[in-house]
């Protein structure tokens, strides 16, 4: 039996339902599940993974400048387009998940489902999931993901719709412009999809969008099975050069719990968002600002947070801080406190009064390494590795007693 994954079955079904997308406009229906590739229930049947922990990791992050930091995931599916779960199982994982925001950007034109849901309204996941999301305390973001044939520039979330349906549009480009009359943040999905490279590649048409002030920002990490195309340093150069707002999503179509490590300390692709209070009109005006980071578990590897150093730098300074436990010179303990939910990674650069290893790892919690003093103010530059600033570039800080 053929084993895919999420990837596989995304981009076939993807496939299958653009196929369908011409009798779609002329009002016969998306493609159907009839029409999804042979073989649907192998695709469907994707084993977890052997080791899973039971509980997911909760991350919390310090409020930061006088903003309220929330975790968004803002691209994720439901039965409603090509998802695997219904709307109300989406926010219940969110809240177990220690979300504070999400969107249910189900496609517009890929519904292999439509002829198992009677009501396939482009509103209706919004709907189901509202009365959910306010009592488990979510903040739910209306919004669609306009999805088109090749090039894969062709994949858009526009969020804070109003009316959904004005989204059917016969063109790419005007389904776009009615997302932008709605005065909608609209981003550009996974600029690696469907590459032959596992490299982000620019479109002219994102220049035009640009441009006509219709594209807001860009995914710099999507998914999160461990595929080199899921987060594109690249793309975050991309941001910077255009200024346009950084997101990371997970893109989910299975239920989270069988793509996460939780016994591992994996967990979906966060945005951190920098909003002036918790509110749907905060989180609004935070994305169209700029404000966010990304949390991202970088598979076997290393947790990141991903972003322009002046929101990391005050999370880090938050976090962070370490004492000697002494004074004077000799055999030392220096206590380091990390407050961060992953562990810290640091190089260390240049120091002066104070002797440590080239490297410190330094988990959540408070640690106490054994140092050497050598008199003298103390002064330590040191690099953090999985805090990225842009590409290739690691934060750099600056620590003194």
């Amino acid at each position: 039996m053929e084993s895919l994954t999420r990837r596989d079955f995304l981009k076939k079904g993807s496939l299958a339902g653009l196929a369908g997308a011409a009798s779609f406009f002329a009002g016969d229906g998306c493609a159907s599940a009839q029409q999804l590739p042979e073989g649907r229930e192998q695709m469907l049947r994707i084993p977890r993974r052997q080791g899973r922990g039971n509980q997911p990791v909760n991350p919390k992050f310090p409020n930061i400048g006088g903003y309220v930091t929330l975790l968004a995931d803002l691209h994720q599916h439901t039965v409603f387009s090509d998802g695997d779960l219904r709307p109300g199982a989406r926010v219940e994982e969110a809240k177990r998940e220690g979300l504070d925001v999400i969107c249910l950007s189900d496609h517009v034109e890929v519904r292999p489902f439509k002829a198992d849901i009677a009501n396939m309204d482009l509103g209706r996941a919004y709907e189901l999931a509202l009365p959910k999301a306010t009592a488990s305390d979510i903040l739910l973001i209306p919004g669609l993901e306009i999805t088109r044939s090749e090039p894969y520039a062709k994949h858009l979330n526009a969020l804070f719709l109003k009316d959904f349906n004005a989204l059917i549009t016969e063109k790419f480009e005007d389904a776009v412009r009615a997302a932008a009359k709605q005065e909608a943040f609209i981003f550009w999905n996974h600029p690696a999809w469907g590459q032959k490279e596992p490299k982000a590649t620019w479109y002219p048409q994102m220049d035009e969008f640009l441009k006509e002030g219709m594209l807001h920002g860009f995914e710099v990490v999507n998914g999160f099975e461990g595929d080199a195309r899921d987060y594109q340093p690249d793309v975050m150069d991309w941001c910077q050069k255009h200024r346009v707002t950084m997101l990371g999503n997970s893109d989910a179509h299975k239920a989270t719990a069988y793509l996460t490590d939780w016994s591992a300390g994996e967990h979906r692709p966060m945005t951190l968002v920098f909003a002036r209070d918790r509110s749907v009109e905060a989180v609004r005006e935070a994305l169209f600002a700029g404000r966010t980071a990304i949390y991202y578990y970088l598979p076997g590897e290393r947790d990141l947070l991903i972003g322009d150093e002046k929101w990391l730098l005050p999370i880090f300074n938050r976090c962070f801080n370490y004492t000697p436990k002494q004074t004077g010179v000799g055999p030392n303990e220096v206590i380091f406190e990390n407050d961060l939910p992953f562990t810290l990674e640091l190089k260390t650069l240049n120091t002066s009064g104070i002797k440590l290893p080239e490297k410190l790892q330094i988990p959540h919690g408070s640690s106490t390494f054994a140092v050497e003093t050598l008199g003298g103010p103390i002064r330590v530059e040191a690099e953090v590795l999985n805090f990225h600033i842009g590409k290739e570039r690691r934060m750099n800080i600056e620590l003194s007693v």
